[in-house]
């Protein structure tokens, strides 16, 4: 979630023509945003949030499913006020948010299972029966293990071609925003202007009674989630 945030940002940056380069960090890049009012306040603080939750993920190693279900639904709200604000489409209704399944441990009575036909076997079995099923398990870990390195190998291998792939996407994503910063450069001033309005507007995703020409605003309403 943290990663789709800080991406979303510096393509916000990119549209507004104020995108630096890959150097600059996603709480740098957010704070400018900011600063510069080209997100409204409510989209801030989510990003804030996804940010935050993100980093204690990675250094602290914390988190939960409720904690993950949060920022699931925070970067579902961002994804809609970005494609109604950038996609230029107003009108977007996403529907109402749909909750992945509660997790489930498919292995506990697989286990216990396990547990209670080992107790079975050490039970009934004689010492000769049991010291030549020892020395079958043992032939067998020693399969294991070979299958075991030759499986992490193989992973390993895997790992490095994707390692490659989303270095090939890194740059592919930097050439899009160097794309979208020119193109927001050369733009006039009023159509900048234009779109610092959309993406300055509240994310309540109603329609302004009062807006002349029929303006809606572009965000989304965000409720309270239980934890």
């Amino acid at each position: 979630m943290r990663q789709f945030a800080e991406l979303m940002t510096k393509l916000v940056a990119a549209h507004h023509a104020v995108y630096r380069d890959e150097r600059e960090s996603f709480e740098e890049t957010l704070r400018r945003l900011s600063y510069d009012r080209l997100i409204p306040k409510e989209a801030a603080d989510i990003f804030h949030a996804l940010r935050k939750a993100g980093n204690t993920a990675v250094h602290e190693v914390k988190g939960n499913h409720a904690t993950a279900l949060t920022a699931l639904k925070f970067a579902w709200s961002l994804g809609i006020w970005f494609h109604r604000t950038y996609g230029r489409d107003t009108a977007f209704s996403a529907g109402a948010f749909v909750p992945p399944p509660e997790p489930v441990d498919a292995t506990a009575a697989l286990r216990e299972e396990i547990e209670a036909l080992r107790h079975k076997v050490a039970e009934t079995e004689d010492a000769a029966r049991r010291a030549r099923r020892e020395a079958e398990e043992h032939a067998r870990a020693r399969e294991a293990i070979e299958e075991r390195l030759k499986r992490e190998a193989e992973e390993r291998a895997t790992w490095e071609a994707l390692a490659q792939e989303v270095e090939a996407e890194k740059a592919a994503i930097a050439e899009k925003l160097a794309a979208l910063q020119a193109t927001a450069e050369a733009a006039p001033r009023m159509e900048l202007v234009t779109l610092v309005e959309l993406s300055s507007a509240p994310l309540s995703g109603k329609r302004d009674p009062g807006g002349g020409k029929g303006a809606v605003n572009v965000g989304v309403k965000l409720c309270k989630i239980p934890v």
